[in-house]
């Protein structure tokens, strides 16, 4: 059994409370576990609404994938994508980007989503352009919660990582402005080698804290700018993670799955890209089709034949998972966004 399911986790408790609505798929998702045997559920996606950005991130993922010959989605195709796959069981859409709020409909996105009432749709952002009236507008428009990167616990080491003077700053009065209109609050935060060498990692976390927010951390990947690290992740960096999510503010994306810890992407998670794409996660940059084409759940049901995407994976497949990084990392590294089934 997981430490906690996504919804009904305790660090979860205030979205439930707020958001009973959710209940009924939640129940539905866990009945055709439990009583019809199904491996494979759908329990969120990351769906990218642009790669658009005021950032220059050391780490970024999403420049490998811009294709500046390709349109992105337009409001009313996003909206019917997130209505697709909430049919496949999602219980929450993150959107995110680049920078979401550079997308003049964004709030309009966000109030046709959350039309499905058991659905919880949520917005990443930089914090760059999340100010008091962007935020009330979020809520207005039905966002159950703002997702803030931070990248260390201090200015000088998240502005560094983004590229940006006085990104840090932008971070904490964005966390206010998100509190301030209601807004649950949770951060995300790249543990590197350094974090684990230095103790930023816990530092990190404590600042989440403080700020009033649940913290989710993720391993380092060799992917996008960050191609040529070594893959693997470290022992100290394996402790240092392990440390860190024995906080209860503390999460990964694999602690909080149905019945089980383990790796989510492509078995509980997607990742769309603005272009349609749809991707096991952010990190594993292959595409198993696009939602503009063809319909999602014959996309979902495609990559559930592939083995990694089984649902027996029990650790970052990206990060930690020698086989993998041996497989399959190499052809991501190669041509990042290319179909999976192409060499």
């Amino acid at each position: 059994m997981s430490r906690g399911l996504d919804v009904i986790d305790r660090r979860n408790l205030g979205l439930l409370v707020r958001y009973p609505r959710v209940l009924g798929r939640l129940a539905r998702n866990y009945a055709r576990i439990v009583l019809g045997g199904r491996r494979r559920l759908l329990r969120g996606v990351e769906f990218c609404v642009t790669y658009r950005c005021q950032l220059n991130c050391a780490h970024c993922l999403t420049k490998s994938l811009v294709d500046e010959q390709r349109a992105e989605m337009t409001a009313d195709q996003a909206v019917r994508a997130i209505r697709d796959l909430a049919k496949l069981g999602a219980l929450f859409v993150n959107l995110t980007g680049g920078e979401p709020l550079l997308r003049d409909d964004l709030f309009e996105i966000v109030a046709e989503a959350a039309r499905d009432r058991g659905l919880l749709v949520t917005v990443a952002s930089n914090g760059l352009a999340l100010d008091g009236a962007a935020a009330k507008r979020l809520a207005r428009a039905g966002a159950a919660m703002v997702t803030l990167s931070l990248d260390g616990p201090d200015a000088a080491t998240h502005d560094a990582r983004r590229g940006c003077p006085g990104a840090f700053e932008a971070v904490v009065r964005a966390a206010e402005a998100a509190k301030s209109a209601g807004l649950e609050l949770w951060f995300t935060t790249i543990l590197t080698h350094d974090d684990a060498a230095n103790g930023n990692a816990l530092r990190t976390a404590a600042l989440a804290k403080k700020l009033g927010g649940t913290l989710t951390v993720n391993l380092s990947y060799a992917v996008g700018n960050w191609c040529d690290r070594p893959a693997l992740v470290s022992a100290d960096e394996e402790r240092a993670f392990a440390d860190v999510l024995r906080l209860p503010h503390v999460r990964w994306e694999g602690s909080t799955n149905y019945l089980r810890q383990g790796c989510p992407a492509g078995t509980e998670k997607l990742y769309v890209t603005p272009y349609g794409e749809v991707m096991p996660c952010a990190v594993i940059q292959r595409s198993f089709g696009n939602l503009l084409a063809e319909p999602v759940a014959s996309i979902w049901q495609r990559m559930g034949r592939v083995a990694w995407f089984d649902g027996r994976r029990k650790t970052c497949l990206v990060a930690q998972d020698a086989e993998f990084i041996s497989c399959e990392l190499p052809r991501i590294q190669a041509r990042p966004g290319a179909p999976w089934d192409e060499p």
